[in-house]
């Protein structure tokens, strides 16, 4: 069985870097993915126009190149969250995650028995084919499948310790954008009392042990972040690193036409 390494380094309290793809449909990018030294990439389907194909197209690419593949679903009760595992993810980000239903819900949804209540199928993408005995199997799927939530609200905020307390939270992210707005103060993110909120939210993670991160989009940021306690980031976006890529082209092209 695969060996989920983002949980392992999260689990050595290591910090651990990916980044999150929402435009390139192409599976070839998580090989780039990976040659840049991203550990995870994020396959976004809750901003994004990708195909349960798309995502599981990039999902296998990424598990045959040693890339953790994490997708980030439209959370509902009623989605069938077991199907982006069955297709190749190796843990669920879920947004908007506020109270103990929800999370008990994707839990029943992500966990075999006897944590949960996922339906069994062996010959799919997340055994790689191959299932094995029956009972290790669905012992380690449970052990490697992540479940990482997003805070991006004050209830959700308010709510963390009883979130965590469950014991099924691998990870916590913070939604600095969403959390702002519930706030007051929308797109704020930087704002002294969101910041200190954003602070808040990672103490109290560090207080269970479970990781927590941002999303950051300089080195400094994450620089910045590490120091106050955060450990896993999703560093920038395939869609941001093609503007910035072509925006420093143009100005070299200007400059070299004043040449």
């Amino acid at each position: 069985m695969r060996k989920n390494i983002v949980k392992e380094m999260l689990q050595n309290r290591q910090v651990v870097i990916g980044t999150m793809i929402a435009l390139v449909r192409t599976p070839a990018i998580a090989t780039i993915v990976k040659q840049v030294g991203f550990t995870f990439v994020v396959i976004d389907l809750e901003h994004s126009s990708f195909s349960l194909e798309t995502m599981a197209d990039i999902a296998q690419m990424a598990r045959g190149i040693n890339l953790v593949p994490i997708v980030r679903v439209p959370f509902t009760k009623q989605k069938p969250l077991s199907r982006y595992l069955d297709a190749g993810a190796m843990g669920l980000l879920l947004p908007h995650v506020e109270t103990l239903d929800d999370l008990e819900q994707a839990v029943k949804q992500i966990r075999y028995f006897p944590l949960g209540e996922r339906s069994i199928s062996f010959h799919n993408a997340h055994t790689d084919f191959h299932p094995g005995q029956r009972d290790e199997t669905l012992k380690r799927l449970n052990e490697e499948t992540m479940l990482l939530v997003q805070i991006e609200s004050e209830k959700g905020a308010n709510n963390l310790e009883n979130l965590l307390a469950t014991g099924q939270v691998d990870a916590v992210f913070i939604g600095p954008n969403d959390l702002s707005q519930s706030m007051g103060y929308p797109g704020q993110i930087n704002h002294p009392k969101v910041v200190a909120r954003i602070q808040h939210i990672i103490t109290v993670c560090e207080r269970f042990n479970i990781a927590s991160g941002v999303h950051t989009y300089t080195p400094s940021d994450t620089a910045q972040w590490v120091k106050r306690g955060a450990r896993i980031f999703m560093f920038g976006t395939d869609t941001r690193f093609l503007l910035q890529a072509s925006r420093h082209l143009v100005e070299l092209e200007s400059l070299l036409g004043q040449s």
